[in-house]
């Protein structure tokens, strides 16, 4: 049962350092509350918060497809190392594949499929 005490500690210690970034105080003024009990509390406050700058709506598979194949080109391009690897596999230079890669990222899986009205 060490290590439930040793995951306890954690969570106490996580929880009071999100509750110093936050502007509402997480603990009550009781010392008697458990390390479960703080996080529960935590974890309401988290789902009751507003979020805003989240998009709510799943992305379809295509859109998800597209987001990858996007992320993956820029992170070739934005590594000089991956961008060099990735050039002398294809046995063109640098310029060149960054130059593809760049292009790639406007439509890397073709155009999209026709949206669908429900």
């Amino acid at each position: 049962m060490k290590r439930d005490g040793v995951e306890e500690v954690v969570l106490v210690h996580t929880a009071r350092l999100l509750s110093l970034t936050h502007p509402l105080t997480l603990f009550s003024s009781s010392s008697t509350s458990s390390p479960s009990n703080q996080l529960d509390s935590l974890t309401h406050r988290l789902d009751d918060a507003p979020c805003t700058s989240v998009n709510l709506r799943p992305p379809s598979r295509s859109e998800w497809i597209t987001n990858q194949h996007r992320d993956t080109s820029s992170s070739i391009v934005g590594h000089p190392a991956l961008l060099q690897y990735l050039a002398i596999a294809d046995g063109e230079t640098t310029a060149r594949t960054k130059f593809e890669l760049t292009e790639r990222m406007l439509q890397p899986c073709g155009p999209p499929p026709p949206k669908e009205d429900d």
